[in-house]
Order: C-alpha cells, then structure tokens, then sequence
C-alpha cells in the first residue's frame, strides 16, 4: 500500500514501498508529485502509482536513478547504431550534460534544462551544439517516458536556442579551375574533379571501387561510404544510387585508372575490380581517409587565399549549378544521393530563386507573344492605321 500528503493546496506526494536496497539494505519507494483539485483524484493517482509498481514498471530504486544513469542506459543501447564518427559526436553532447548527472530523473524539470542551456551559452558553445545536447536529453527523457519511468518528458517544454543554417558557399568557377590546376597530384586532383562532377560526398568517394566505375555505360555507382578511422559503411541514406558520367568526367577517370595501373605494375601489383579508385599508396587496398582528403584541401585553400570553401561545398557546387542549369529537383535528389526533395530544395533555394527568375521571364515572353497574336492593337495604332493613306 502506498501513502499520500498533501503538501499544498493541489499539490499531493504519493510514495509507494518499492523494496529493499541491496547495498544498504534500506526501504526505498518510489515517489510522485501529484496535482489534484481533489482527495479523491490524487488517490486516483496514488492507485495507479501502485499498479506501476506491482507490475514492475516502476523498477526499483526509480526514485534514486539519476539523470546520469538514465543517459548511461540510452547511450549504451545507442551507440551500437551508430558510426565511429557519430559515437564522438554524442559522446561529446553527452559530456556536456554533466551538471545535470546526480539530478534524479524523477525530479528534472524543464527549467534544469533552461538553466544549463543559458549556462553552455555563456561558456561559448554554439547553438548547434546546444541544440545537439537539447536533442539527447529529449531521448533520453522520451525513453524513460516509454518504459514509465516518468511521467512527462520535460525536455518537450525546454527552451533550446534556435539554429540557423549558415549559407553554403560553393566555390566560383575560378576558383574551382585554380584548385583543379593547383592539386599537387594528379589523384587528388582527380579526386577534387570528380567531387565537383558528380556532387558525391567524400566518404562516397573514398569507398569508389573500379567496378563502381562503368566506362561502357559511362556510369558511376555510390554503394557505399568511409567514415572515420577508413570504416566502410552504408551510404548516409543507406540506399545505392548510379549516376550518368559526362564525357570529360569519364577521361579523367579512364586517365586516373592508367595511372593506377601503371603504379601498380611498379611495386608488383595488380589493379582490380575491387581495387579503391583512390588509394592511400599505389598497390595499396587501403582507402584514401577522407579526413585526410580535407586537410589538404584546407591547406590547398590557406595557399591559394581561398575562403570560406570547405571540401564539401565541391558538391554543393554540383548541386548549385545543376539547379541554375534548369535540371529538375527530383533529378538533381538523386544524384547528390538526398534522401527527400525537399532537402534539395532547402538547401538549394537560392539557386532556385535563380532559375525560377529565368522561368519567369520565359513564361512572361510566352504570354506576351500570345497577347499580341490574338488582342487588338491599341486605340493609337488603329487610330494611326485610319489616317494613313491607302497604297496606291
């Protein structure tokens, strides 16, 4: 049985017996804060608090869980869903929930979330990071929502600051030309073109076989993806995508494979189907890193005095311009591999914006040629028209 107290106007404490300790052997129960206008309704309340516990849905010790032992719980079960690089970057939002860790979960409120989000602000953290940790917390309370362990998730009343998207910036013609001219080497410059080419992420890149690569058919297929420490994995929407190569973009591989394999004859080794397109050392089977791949795009850039350019904005060059070009959305989704759309379309609006100024002044030419093919002229043209003499 379990008891109840009012402890204000409203306000009820239900505690119901919930075992004994196993370490020091002491009662333990399991507790709630319930509002009522009634006796009647809390003992409601307190009866289904009961049930709860009988069934076990209330595991013992609740009361004493901490915040931190239920992100421990969700973590655990998590991680193993996730890639090596994500791993570090929950890890990270996870650390910075420390203050809130010895809180019993029962008892965090919205505005402990509010208060240690003021406080990551203070110290400097961005708003994305603070929104990533806002996003772990609601999980973690949903799931203690899910098996009953809560009654409410407080972090759907948090107040999490708002994050903007900072505008992409695909480099410029010239600038693409100054990169490609300015590689180093010729696989990296390969690498860089076929980035720009075909929109493909560098993880996507990185995972390229020879037999993804199709010189008959002029295709290249993305099935998969390296993440950090060269780990293979499904590609970021899990779906293989094959897209249509241009005739330039299929010389430059067709020149990188014989490149390829004449640095292979030359340490002994023979170029596969399943060879990587882009490799660490000739001979090699293992992948370029894609970190790698960055850095030296990073120092490329410092050298040529281009910023703002990261190696990623190569493939919202791809996406930019095939939207400019007038290249539908659907398309342009599936050959940068989005998973909807509508991701395009986010990410891509200004050159929407672009195109849809040029369909604009094509429909309006349309429309204008009708108009004067079937209205009559103007009052001051069929005015003229009457008073010029007949042609004799």
């Amino acid at each position: 049985m379990g008891s109840l107290r009012e402890r204000a106007p409203g306000i009820w404490q239900a505690r119901v017996y919930n075992g004994l300790d196993p370490v020091s052997g002491r009662r333990r129960y399991a507790a709630k804060t319930i509002r009522a206008s009634s006796r009647k309704a809390a003992q409601a309340e307190l009866r289904k608090l009961e049930r709860h516990v009988a069934a076990g849905r209330v595991p013992r010790g609740t009361t004493a869980r901490t915040f931190g032992e239920q992100v421990d719980r969700w973590f655990e079960a998590k991680r193993r869903r996730l890639s090596p690089a994500t791993q570090g970057a929950y890890a990270g939002a996870v650390k910075l929930l420390g203050p809130l860790r010895q809180v019993p979960l029962g008892k965090l409120g919205a505005g402990d979330l509010d208060a240690l989000y003021t406080k990551l602000e203070a110290d400097g953290k961005a708003n994305a990071t603070i929104r990533r940790v806002h996003n772990i917390a609601r999980a973690v309370l949903d799931q203690a929502e899910r098996h009953e362990l809560i009654e409410r998730n407080p972090a759907l009343r948090a107040d999490p600051p708002p994050v903007r998207a900072k505008p992409t910036r695909p480099p410029t013609l010239e600038e693409l030309t100054a990169l490609l001219q300015n590689a180093g080497d010729e696989q990296f410059a390969t690498f860089l073109f076929v980035a720009a080419a075909t929109g493909a992420r560098r993880g996507e890149l990185a995972a390229l076989r020879w037999s993804d690569v199709d010189p008959d058919a002029s295709t290249l297929r993305i099935r998969a993806s390296i993440t950090l420490g060269r780990t293979l994995k499904a590609t970021k929407t899990h779906q293989q995508r094959v897209m249509a190569l241009d005739p330039d973009t299929a010389a430059v591989l067709a020149a990188h494979r014989e490149r390829s394999e004449a640095s292979c004859a030359g340490v002994g080794a023979e170029l596969s189907g399943e060879s990587f397109v882009f490799t660490a050392r000739p001979g090699s089977d293992v992948p370029l890193d894609p970190n790698a791949a960055t850095r030296r795009f990073i120092r490329l850039c410092q050298r040529l005095e281009i910023r703002g350019v990261r190696l990623h904005d190569l493939r919202h060059f791809a996406g930019t311009q095939l939207i400019a070009a007038g290249v539908d959305v659907k398309t342009v989704q599936t050959r940068l591999g989005h998973s909807r759309p509508s991701t395009t379309l986010d990410i891509y609006t200004h050159a929407v914006g672009q195109n849809d100024a040029n369909a604009a002044a094509v429909i309006g030419s349309l429309v204008a040629t009708r108009q004067r093919a079937t209205l009559p002229a103007p009052s001051s043209a069929r005015t003229s028209a009457r008073r010029a003499p007949a042609s004799r």
